[in-house]
């Protein structure tokens, strides 16, 4: 019930499952499985108070532009921080599906293949969104700046929603297809 994160070819070099979650395999068979390796506790408790830290952060700038947002009223229509909001609760969700996999890996050296499927599918579906996600923002700034003129009819609070579906269902779909088609090894080394 137990895969490494880190790599898809951790499972092949290894013997099996209890090799690899025990820490039974050698330094080197590590490495070339593409785990992390730590020559000290130190060294292991500095990544992960790093990770937390900017996982800390990036919650609370997050959290401070959507409050800054709902509390002001003017904010809260204007299509420009609508998309700026999304984004928002992608990257949270981003933080929040991918960062304690990350952290309980460090920890325990393993990861339960349930947790480790959901959470990678969510981080792989909302990561390959969130470029796209930029690029939408991109467009909108242009759209603003080239053709004011077209802006309130092009940029819309129906024309956002439905930008912003399309951007996640293709994500979704395309993780979803990988899934199923390629196998597990693609999201393990992307995320």
């Amino acid at each position: 019930d137990y895969l490494p994160s880190t790599a898809a070819g951790m499972a092949e070099n290894a013997t099996s499952e209890e090799e690899v979650c025990s820490g039974a395999l050698s330094i080197a068979a590590q490495k070339v499985a593409g785990m992390v390796v730590y020559s000290s506790q130190a060294e292991r408790i500095t990544s992960i108070t790093i990770i937390i830290a900017v996982g800390l952060a990036t919650i609370f700038g997050q959290f401070s532009v959507l409050i800054a947002v709902f509390l002001t009223e003017r904010l809260k229509t204007a299509p420009d921080f609508i998309i700026i909001c999304s984004y928002c609760i992608g990257d949270l969700l981003m933080l929040l599906s991918a960062t304690p996999m990350y952290i309980y890996q460090y920890v325990m050296g393993c990861i339960p293949l349930v947790l480790c499927r959901v959470l990678t599918d969510i981080a792989s579906a909302v990561g390959f969104g969130l470029p796209t996600h930029i690029a939408f923002m991109a467009f909108e700034r242009c759209i603003y700046f080239c053709y004011p003129m077209h802006y309130e009819r092009l940029v819309n609070m129906k024309s956002i929603c439905g930008v912003l579906c399309f951007i996640y269902t293709v994500s979704t779909v395309y993780i979803t297809w990988t899934e199923l088609s390629i196998g597990r090894d693609y999201h393990a080394t992307v995320v």
